[in-house]
């Protein structure tokens, strides 16, 4: 649960660093977004599917839990 919540958090916040940094550099910022957005994206993806099969957290609340985190970003 700690791995999505940091997952989830670290996204947000470099999507307001880059947003407040760079400004109007759009090619930084797409290049910046398909580096890190797409690990972020597999990182989400996989956090999802192993919530769905309650491999993450013990029972189906807290699993359910875990998924919206992830789903997040």
């Amino acid at each position: 649960m700690i791995h999505f919540t940091l997952a989830s958090s670290s996204h947000w916040l470099i999507a307001v660093i880059v947003s407040t940094w760079l400004g109007n550099h759009y090619v930084m910022i797409v290049i910046l977004g398909w580096l890190l957005g797409g690990f972020w994206a597999v990182s989400s993806g996989l956090a999802i599917h192993e919530a769905a099969h309650h491999l993450v957290l013990k029972g189906r609340w807290p699993a359910c839990l875990a998924g919206l985190v992830a789903e997040m970003p």
